[in-house]
């Protein structure tokens, strides 16, 4: 049998519960009170320490741009004094107002430039002012002046020497020099001079004070020392109970402001000892890290300085669980839950004995009530109790629990039902507020509502952003105090308006917070509210508006200037024909009469334009030029009756979208332009055919000079050749020797000669190619000196040659050309010198970089001025005598001129008569950016017959020549290194040779009989190819040709 366990005692279950229920929330509320601490004390922490870094960077902002600001200020009195050794000392005073408005500076100097002299202020340690002046490089006074800031001014502490302090070797110089508008130098250790053995570390704005030239005035540098950043952060990290530090960024972070540092920047330690480095390019960094075993919070940002400096500035304070004022709090809610607690507990059990017994009765009454489902049938007790017997109160207590019992139930239903309407209707509010306040702040203009004395009662975001006034400020402030004092008035007059039609419009000046105003356009309304007369409306912003409207003005006016002053006849209709514009011209172009030019219809003046075509054929393109078709570009040339000749010009005119909204004409007068064109066309035609006989006559004499050249080398070769032949051979008589050297000499001239013919008439048909070289100009000079030593050794005239130090080692152009023209200078300047000297010289141009100077100077007998206009014309010399003492063709300073400007340089001469003279090539110059060899210094010297060559160097050779001479003068010079060469007198037999003997190497001519040398050597080449030849033979061609 199962025993059903007694319920508990109400009155006891219910205080047990309220005690439990009570103790349970008291433990919950301890606990989320104690999460909620926590949680405020980190978000509080972390803004904290974020709001103590925006300080701090502010802070230190201003002490950067503090230092910024004293150097602006001593330039501004540099440029305005200017500075000198005579005044720097009063550029220093003049400077001083702005090194004592700034307490933190340590120092502010300026160095001149030219002399190393410095001056500067110096803040000590102790806050006295000193002003140094170092000497520089100066040698008279070689002494340091220090004087000290006195209630007189500065007076003279002592002197020092200068030990060679030049502030041109420290690194805040070059800084400047490096930094085109100024900046900041990482931390650099500075120079002691208070006697100290601890190094000093500090930081400079360095900038170089320039001319209107470019020229260094002088340079400027305003310096902080680690102490005196220490000395700026030490109140800020006190005021704000935190840590503060400084790390400035780079290859290597050091930090550089901090409680541990002193004097110099300390290395950072690695983590946990220190922050780590952040990545912070944009924003702050704010977090929290163990420090040595201990919560902090961290915040850095990056400062960038000028001159590509940046510091990551940190502030650090160690986190808490709670915050103080919370922990303190807390410990008072505990102990006034502790009280309660007690309290509910000691009640509890004093109303479980006193209300024991009635709640039992009520139990009861209750229990009767639960057991009637029907809320219509009237309560009876039945078989009451004794409890109820005893207590009237508990009888009529349970009689008006029943009844109100039945009206709980049916309250409760309205209650319900009326709650849920409330709900509806303020949602629905709600729906409406938010939506007039999201359009009230969506309107584009300022938005505002003022009251029937015109005090603001409401108004949109806009209207603080636009007047800079806060919503305090705008509180009840007056409507007409936003408007200027002319226009007041007029505003003020507008109100009676907005009463009697009930809105008003005004365009106004608004007048903001700093004094600017704008130009606004303002709409209102009365509005009425619970019997309150009031104004609300909003204002627009002009200032767009104003500016399109004048420039639409500007340039309306502009275009209306340019087309009645344009040269061309101007025409715009609208898209329905009636005219818009039309300038006088057109009207001259056409003979308009006023009637027709008046009339704003175009039709008429249309007819009038047909009229005016002379030719028929032309009608059809006026007709279709003066449609107004709105996709056509017309373009067509028409001849009046007048004999005009107009271009005209038609278009329609389009906006972006291409709208059309009506076309324009132009008309220009070609009429002079075709009677030009067509006396051009003649004028081309004519010119065309002399230049066609021009080219032919050019072409036959370069054809003619192309064969005498050929056909006079030939012969003179064989000269040469046999010449030095002779002077090879050994025992020549001393008489036959001179004979064949003149022999040699002569050809060699007649060479020479050939060769200036042939450059000139290069030159002048322009088909001479410039071959630019790298070479070496003092090997060049030296080159051309050696030739000419012997001519001058025995004429016993000096020659010298001279290249100025400033040449460069390298520098590219047509070495030939340079040569050839300086050798024919100087050997002119040989020719004409009896006595005395010659000098070649090198120099760059001044005034026009990338242009040298080769000069040639003499002491000779010197060229009269009136003759300098003669002696550069070809075959010319400047007189007779001249011919007959000293030869030539006059050739030599003809072809130098022309070279010298084919180079794109110029050949002038300077002369006095019985002086000499001066001959100067300017030519421009490219220095070399690519090294190349150089230039032998010295012309190689030719190579003395090995008569057993042949033995060490075994060849089959073959000679091809048609000419005997020539034949028979390369047969010696080959015996004379041992060889037996082969030979034949054209192409066909040199491949027969070939074929039969196949030599090793071959003299191939090229003009020959039956089968030239090129064709020859196609044919050899066929047969090497086909017999599949290992080693080719050599063929080496001998032509007279250059």
């Amino acid at each position: 049998m199962t025993m059903l366990r007694r319920p508990s005692s109400f009155v006891r279950a219910l205080t047990l519960r309220v005690e439990a229920a009570v103790a349970v929330l008291g433990l919950a509320l301890l606990a989320t009170m104690v999460w909620q601490g926590n949680s405020s004390t980190k978000e509080a922490e972390k803004h904290e320490v974020r709001h103590i870094l925006d300080r701090a960077t502010e802070r230190l902002r201003a002490l950067i741009r503090s230092a910024e600001t004293a150097a602006e200020s001593v330039e501004r009195a540099v440029r305005h004094t200017g500075v000198t050794r005579d005044n720097l000392r009063a550029v220093l005073e003049t400077s001083l107002a702005a090194f004592e408005q700034h307490p933190h500076l340590s120092y502010i100097g300026i160095i001149l430039p030219e002399t190393g002299e410095y001056g500067t202020l110096e803040r000590t340690a102790t806050g006295e002012i000193l002003l140094w002046l170092w000497p520089g490089t100066r040698t008279d006074d070689p002494v340091v002046r220090i004087s000290v800031l006195t209630g007189k001014g500065f007076v003279l502490r002592e002197e020092r020497p200068a030990d060679g302090y030049d502030p041109r070797s420290r690194p805040f110089f070059h800084a400047a020099l490096a930094s085109p508008s100024g900046g900041w130098m990482s931390a650099y250790r500075w120079i002691v001079r208070d006697g100290s053995s601890e190094p000093l570390w500090g930081f400079s704005y360095v900038k170089a004070v320039r001319d209107e030239t470019g020229r260094i005035v002088c340079v400027l540098d305003t310096d902080y020392d680690i102490p005196a950043l220490n000395r700026f952060l030490e109140p800020l990290a006190k005021g704000y109970n935190c840590g503060l530090q400084i790390v400035e960024l780079g290859e290597t972070p050091r930090l550089i402001g901090g409680p541990a540092v002193k004097r110099e920047p300390l290395p950072l330690p690695p983590p946990p000892q220190s922050v780590p480095l952040p990545g912070i390019s944009g924003g702050a960094f704010v977090d929290r890290i163990t420090l040595e075993g201990e919560p902090h919070w961290v915040a850095a940002d990056r400062l960038g300085l000028s001159g590509g400096v940046s510091w990551q500035v940190m502030a650090l304070r160690r986190d808490t669980f709670i915050a103080p004022i919370l922990r303190r709090q807390l410990y008072h809610v505990i102990g006034m839950g502790g009280v309660t607690l007690a309290g509910i507990m000691l009640i509890s059990a004093r109303m479980a004995r006193r209300l024991g017994k009635p709640l039992t009765a009520l139990g009861q009454c209750v229990a009767g009530i639960e057991s009637q489902r029907d809320p219509a049938t009237p309560l009876v007790v039945t078989e009451p109790g004794p409890p109820v017997r005893e207590f009237r109160e508990t009888e009529l207590l349970s009689n008006a629990l029943a009844h109100m019992a039945t009206g709980i139930q049916h309250r409760e239903s309205e209650l319900t039902a009326r709650n849920r309407q409330l709900l509806e209707v303020e949602r629905q509010l709600r729906r409406e507020r938010d939506y007039a306040e999201a359009v009230i702040t969506s309107l584009p203009g300022v938005f505002y509502h003022c009251d029937g004395n015109l005090r603001l009662r409401r108004w949109n975001r806009n209207f603080e952003r636009v007047t800079g006034y806060s919503a305090e400020e705008l509180s009840s402030m007056h409507a007409l105090r936003f408007f200027t004092a002319k226009d007041r008035e007029r505003v003020s007059q507008s109100i009676p308006e907005a009463c009697e039609k009930g809105g008003f419009q005004a365009e106004a000046d608004f007048l903001l917070k700093d004094g600017q105003h704008l130009p606004y356009l303002f709409l209102g309304r009365r509005f009425e509210e619970n019997g309150h007369t009031g104004y609300v409306g909003m204002g627009l912003d002009l200032t767009e508006r104003k500016r399109m409207e004048d420039t639409l003005r500007e340039k309306t006016a502009l275009f209306e200037a340019v087309v009645e002053r344009a040269p061309d006849g101007i025409l715009v209709v609208d898209r329905h024909g009636r005219k818009v514009i039309q300038n006088q011209r057109l009207s001259e172009q056409w003979g308009i009469p006023p009637r027709i030019a008046g009339n704003p219809d175009n039709a008429p003046q249309v007819e009038h334009f047909l009229e005016c075509v002379r030719n028929p054929e032309d009608t059809t393109a006026a007709t279709a030029l003066f449609g107004n078709k709105q996709d056509n570009v017309t373009r067509c040339e028409i001849e009046l009756l007048n004999g005009s000749t107009l271009a005209c010009f038609s278009t329609p005119v389009l906006d972006r979208e291409g709208c059309y909204y009506g076309r324009l004409w132009a008309f220009r007068d070609i009429t002079l332009e075709r009677d030009r064109e067509r006396r051009l066309a003649a004028a081309f035609a004519q010119e065309k055919e002399l230049a066609e006989k021009a080219s032919a006559a050019d072409n036959a004499k370069s054809e003619f000079l192309a064969v005498m050249s050929h056909e006079i080398r030939t012969p003179l070769n064989a000269i040469l050749g046999f010449a030095e032949l002779l002077q090879l051979s050994p025992g020549l008589p001393p008489a036959e020797e001179e004979h064949v050297r003149i022999i040699a000499e002569s050809g060699k001239a007649l060479l020479r000669l050939l060769d200036d013919i042939l450059s000139y008439s290069r030159l002048g048909a322009g088909r001479a190619a410039m071959a630019a070289t790298v070479f070496q100009p003092r090997a060049l000079l030296e080159d051309i000196r050696l030739p000419l030593a012997p001519q001058a050794d025995a004429a016993a005239i000096q020659l010298h040659v001279e290249c100025a130090p400033d040449v460069p080692d390298k520098l590219e152009g047509d070495t030939d050309r340079l040569r050839q023209v300086i050798i024919n200078l100087a050997s002119n300047a040989l020719k004409f010198t009896a006595e005395g000297s010659v000098r070649i010289g090198l120099a760059p141009l001044a005034g026009n970089p990338g242009t040298y100077v080769f000069s040639v100077t003499d002491t000779g007998c010197g060229i009269a001025q009136d003759k300098f206009g003669h002696i550069f014309q070809p075959f010319t010399q400047i007189d007779s005598s001249f011919s007959r003492s000293h030869g030539g063709t006059g050739l030599g300073l003809a072809i130098s001129r022309r070279i010298a400007e084919f180079l794109g340089g110029s050949l002038t001469v300077e002369s006095q008569p019985g002086k000499g003279s001066e001959f100067r090539v300017a030519v421009p110059l490219r220095e070399a950016v690519v090294p190349e060899p150089p230039v032998d210094a010295q012309s190689p010297s030719p190579m003395p017959f090995d008569a057993g060559f042949a033995c060490s160097h075994p060849f089959r050779i073959l000679i091809v020549e048609d000419d005997k001479i020539n034949m028979m003068l390369v047969r010696k010079m080959i015996r004379r290194l041992g060889y037996d060469p082969l030979s034949c007198g054209n192409g066909r037999e040199a491949v027969e040779l070939f074929h039969r003997e196949s030599p090793d190497f071959l003299l191939m001519d090229l003009q020959m009989p039956e089968m030239d040398g090129i064709e020859a050597t196609r044919e050899i080449r066929r047969l090497e190819k086909a017999s599949q030849t290992a080693q080719p033979a050599i063929i080496v061609a001998l032509t007279a040709n250059t």
